[in-house]
């Protein structure tokens, strides 16, 4: 054969191999393997013919075939870089690292020039959690080929686990300069957005990423999460719902599905798609740490440490399931165990400042030792934060500040987070402290009276409700009770006021409103309402014949208590008012208090909160409610608790004072300090901040206490 006929024989194989790599890319999946068969019979040693069969196999999902095939073109060839790149994407993909990172090596090895073999081989090793190595590879794909888009969005990834929200979203949207229709990044952007509260920018980009591919499953939910964010809850849970029906074996909808219902406090539902994710995907590291955060929420913290070990020992490089397990060790008392898990994340990712955060509730720090300075050092890159992020940086900052005794920078850190907290809030003030006007003009002692004729309050004795500011000393009070044997300790239940918003929602006009509402309840109302809040306080069941109901802002229906639940005990908790506003300031609440981050918002809820307090000491009758001031309580530990069994109706127990030990989750934000014997150091702790705080000063010193 002549030169002349060699070459179109060359070129018309070549041209057959580009168009069956073509149907291929177009997804006429048939064609392509018809045509890569009917080529590799043609030319079975020729290693671009073999290799394009390899691929058209692998785009079919039959990689173990591709694999089989392409081994066969490197015995061939051992020298083609490409070869052996695509064996390190193909291994991947089968599973088997230790091959991946094989072939990874050989095609750079090869080819040092090759932008491509750089990113297979960075995803590689981003798999097997070598994140430095990770790292260095994509950066030398970027450096051959600054254009890559692929190459930026990994390394974001890469940053993304190395908890630095910042970097990861810069590489994103390179990725989007560089191509601006990449589904990935504009998915993974959003994700990043999200992370920073830029709720609406990621609704933005999540629409941009479905209106690219109107099937792609991971912007569909985060759309449904942005959408949540934003307030439109009805429409992102009627979205999940479809995509659970569309897509039934994909587990992203019934993780978001999850994790929303579980913001609205609907946990049995967040533990029913909990469990439909477990079950699609039962080693997966993010179902087992959906499933150990659900159970968290719902106080079955011993089981969700279970469920967080898995998914930490699963995936170890995760800073956040480490995180996480900190985090259920903490609420159990656990602190030691807690400090551990913590100190791992920080090890895997030094610049996730949020994890320290949780480190400095969890210890006292001392000037000299190396978490101190580490964390110091760390926070000198705060400018480089979104908004957001710094807020956590700034609570953990005056935390730390003030274990060693600087009261001045802690507290100019505390007032730089509360500015950026109360920044991100919408607080309606006016309609905040409108409801505690409203209060006292319904629940008169006429009204109350009136009411108490025509509705015969339940004969239950269980509910044991503990009551007043956050931050008053109510968490040592319940932990107190809860130390008895025949108390159940159900921390900051909802379930109240769930109940009377059920009944009001079904029988009365949207209009009418609590505390409009109690007006019109009738005997059946009140049946209804005590019923299902027995049924639903968590975990309970009958187990105990009583149980202590912590949700604070019980205040509110302190008079609808006493009607409802006339056998009920109710304890109000407070702590001087300078010393309990502060304590408010100081602390980044895992529930919004839209009031407590700012001096004259908070004192002018605690005015108002005072001034209920004392409505409801002239309006229900003598004993309806014991008081318990915080400061009596430490000095004088013993007697106080006595004084608190003795009126709930319970025998002494020893073990009351112990409570230091009680094996119960703890929640709020005094996780730590119950976990201790009792101590007086946060006695008139707000003297010790000096002018800083001048303006609550002016505001609370004259309040009656």
């Amino acid at each position: 054969m002549d030169d002349n006929s060699q070459m179109k024989r060359r070129l018309k194989r070549e041209d057959a191999v580009n168009l069956a790599i073509n149907l291929a890319n177009e997804g006429r999946l048939p064609a392509a393997d018809s045509l890569s068969a009917q080529l590799i019979e043609q030319f079975p040693a020729d290693p671009n013919t073999i290799a394009m069969r390899a691929y058209v196999l692998h785009r079919q999902g039959r990689v173990p075939d591709a694999i089989e095939t392409l081994e066969r073109a490197v015995a061939g060839n051992a020298n083609l870089p490409v070869f052996h790149s695509n064996l390190c994407e193909m291994y991947r993909q089968s599973g088997d690292l230790d091959r991946a990172l094989e072939h990874g090596l050989k095609a750079t090895a090869l080819a040092p020039d090759y932008p491509e073999g750089f990113n297979n081989l960075g995803i590689v090793q981003f798999e097997r959690s070598d994140l430095d190595a990770a790292e260095a590879a994509y950066r030398r794909a970027i450096t051959l080929n600054p254009g890559f888009a692929e190459a930026h969005n990994n390394l974001g990834n890469l940053y993304r686990v190395r908890e630095d929200t910042s970097e990861s979203l810069r590489c994103y949207e390179q990725a989007l300069v560089l191509r601006p229709t990449y589904v990935e990044a504009l998915t993974n952007a959003a994700k990043a957005h999200m992370a920073q509260r830029g709720h609406e920018r990621a609704e933005s980009l999540f629409r941009r990423a479905t209106d690219i591919r109107p099937d792609h499953i991971e912007a569909l939910t985060g759309l449904a999460g942005a959408s949540h964010a934003l307030g439109k809850g009805g429409y992102a849970l009627t979205l999940l719902s479809r995509l659970t029906t569309m897509y039934p074996n994909e587990i992203e909808p019934y993780i978001m599905l999850a994790q929303l219902l579980q913001e609205d406090h609907k946990l049995n539902g967040a533990l029913a798609a909990a469990e439909q994710a477990l079950a699609l995907a039962p080693e997966d590291p993010r179902t087992l740490s959906l499933m150990g955060r659900v159970k968290r929420e719902m106080g079955l913290t011993a089981e969700s440490l279970e469920w967080l070990a898995k998914a930490s020992a699963a995936e170890p490089e995760s800073a956040e399931f480490h995180n996480q397990l900190g985090v259920s060790h903490m609420e159990l008392g656990e602190m030691e165990a807690a400090r551990a898990s913590f100190e791992k994340a920080i090890a895997i990712a030094p610049s996730a400042l949020r994890v320290y955060t949780n480190l400095a509730n969890a210890k006292k720090f001392t000037k000299d030792e190396t978490h101190y300075k580490n964390f110091i050092a760390a926070s000198e890159t705060i400018g480089a934060l979104s908004d957001h992020e710094k807020i956590g940086v700034h609570y953990a900052l005056g935390k730390v500040y003030d274990d060693v005794g600087e009261s001045r920078k802690a507290m100019e850190a505390f007032i730089a987070g509360a500015r950026l907290k109360r920044a991100e809030l919408n607080y309606n003030k006016q309609a905040s402290l409108y409801l505690f006007d409203r209060i006292r003009e319904v629940f008169t002692k006429d009204a109350l009276e009136a009411k108490r004729k025509v509705i015969k309050g339940a004969s239950t004795h269980a509910p044991i409700f503990v009551l007043g500011m956050p931050r008053s000393g109510s968490t040592l009070t319940e932990q107190i009770i809860s130390s008895h044997s025949q108390v159940f300790g159900a921390g900051e239940v909802r379930t109240l006021n769930q109940s009377l918003t059920e009944a009001v929602t079904r029988d009365f006009s949207e209009s009418v409103r609590f505390p409009e509402v109690f007006r019109f309840l009738s005997q059946k109302h009140a049946d209804t309402i005590v019923a299902n809040y027995l049924r639903d306080i968590p975990n309970w069941g009958g187990s105990t014949p009583r149980f202590t109901d912590k949700m604070l802002t019980n205040f509110f229906y302190l008079g609808l208590i006493t009607v409802l639940m006339p056998n009920a005990r109710i304890i109000h908790i407070r702590r001087h008012p300078i010393d309990n506003c502060i304590s408010c300031f100081t602390r980044l609440f895992r529930e919004d208090l839209p009031y407590s981050y700012d001096f004259d918002d908070l004192a002018d809820y605690y005015l108002k909160y005072s001034g209920l307090m004392a409505h409801w000491r002239d309006v229900l009758p003598s004993g309806a409610f014991h008081e318990l001031k915080y400061e009596d309580l430490v000095a004088d530990t013993e007697g106080k608790a006595r004084e608190l069994l003795d009126f709930v109706g319970l025998p002494w127990e020893d073990q009351c004072l112990a409570f230091y030990e009680t094996k119960r989750p703890v929640k709020t934000a005094s996780v730590t300090q119950v976990r201790e014997p009792i101590y007086t150091r946060s006695v008139e702790r707000w003297k010790k901040y000096g002018d800083a705080i001048q303006p609550l000063v002016d505001r609370l010193a004259d309040v009656p206490y």
